[in-house]
């Protein structure tokens, strides 16, 4: 009853497969459509406008950052409640992550499905990312190994890996380039 469960395919899987859910009962999917405002009335989102057209609709599922979502695709601030752009600005945020999917061309022995790796100083670690807004020197990370667990996600022979490295928040931290990511050494890291 409790724990965490395993798509056979991964996360596309399970996305595909409410995709063809929602065709199957006569709903309509938009791709590369992007949403000019969300319709709010009585304080419940009715639907979208998209091009200047008015989309109604039962329910609305927006999974857009909360902070870009309010400002941006529901411009009135009356419609908001208690999110004023001044409210929204003042907010705190977690960290973001910097992610890496990566298709490995061989095996390696096997170990856990799920590895966390702290920093040896794990205090100025969380630190440097909440605080200070800069990458940390010894970051803390996650792997996962999915083809540990379903290995039609890789050829013979390779594997996946799926790297996540807790980095400061874009208000504090908005340096991202090549040289950034060259920089901080994450591959090193890694091998």
């Amino acid at each position: 009853m409790y724990g965490v469960y395993f798509i056979k395919g991964g996360m596309y899987t399970l996305a595909t497969g409410m995709a063809r859910l929602f065709q199957e009962l006569g709903g309509t999917i938009h791709y590369n459509t992007p949403i000019d405002e969300l319709l709010i009335e009585n304080k419940q989102t009715k639907g979208v406008r998209v091009n200047g057209e008015t989309i109604t609709a039962d329910a609305v599922i927006c999974a857009a950052d909360f902070p870009y979502a309010m400002e941006s695709l529901i411009p009135e601030e009356s419609k908001r409640g208690k999110y004023t752009n001044q409210k929204i600005a003042s907010m705190d945020y977690s960290c973001s992550c910097f992610l890496l999917y990566l298709g490995l061309d061989k095996k390696y022995e096997d170990s856990a499905l799920h590895s966390i790796y702290f920093a040896n100083d794990f205090k100025r670690n969380v630190d440097d990312l909440f605080e200070a807004g800069k990458m940390p020197e010894d970051p803390s990370f996650y792997l996962y190994r999915p083809t540990l667990k379903d290995s039609s996600l890789a050829p013979d022979g390779q594997e996946g890996l799926y790297v996540l490295v807790p980095v400061p928040e874009l208000s504090k931290f908005d340096q991202w380039t090549d040289e950034t990511i060259q920089n901080y050494n994450l591959v090193d890291t890694f091998s």
